[in-house]
C-alpha cells in the first residue's frame, strides 16, 4: 500500500509523523507483522515501533504503530506498508511545527494590534 501525504505551504521547520495500523496475519502466509519503508524524504529520525499489541487474541487482531520526524517539513511525504496481513484501520497523524520566529512575530503582531485598537477607543 503506497500512502501519500501532502502538507500545506509555507514549510514548518519540523513535522511529526504517527502511523497507527490495525492488522492480522493473512492465514496461509508466512507470518510477517506490517513493515514502513521507502520513505520519501528520509526520516530525520530512526522509525520508533510500538507494538504488536493484541487487540482481540481470539480473532488474531494486533496494532503497530510507526512514529518519525522529518527536518524540515517538506511540501509532501511518501512511503509504502507492506507484509503478508489484512488492514482492519490505518490511521495517520501528522503535526506540523512552525519555525520558533513564525510562532512569535504572529503573537507579537497580533499583541501591537490589539494596543493599537485599545489605544483608538479611549
Amino acid at each position: 500500500m503506497s500512502i501519500t501525504v501532502d502538507n500545506h505551504n509555507p514549510p514548518n521547520e519540523v513535522k511529526y509523523v504517527w502511523v497507527q495500523v490495525v492488522w492480522q496475519p493473512i492465514p496461509g502466509l508466512p507470518p510477517a507483522g506490517p513493515v514502513l519503508s521507502d520513505f520519501h524524504p528520509a526520516a530525520s529520525t530512526p522509525v520508533t515501533v510500538v507494538g504488536p499489541v493484541v487487540l482481540d487474541p481470539f480473532n488474531n487482531w494486533f496494532e503497530t504503530t510507526f512514529k518519525w520526524e522529518i527536518r524540515p517539513n517538506p511540501p509532501d511525504e511518501s512511503f509504502l506498508l507492506r507484509g503478508n496481513i489484512n488492514v482492519d484501520q490505518l490511521l495517520v497523524d501528522t503535526w506540523c511545527i512552525p519555525e520558533p520566529g513564525t510562532g512569535l512575530l504572529t503573537v507579537v503582531g497580533g499583541g501591537l494590534l490589539l494596543v493599537l485598537r485599545w489605544r483608538r477607543q479611549r
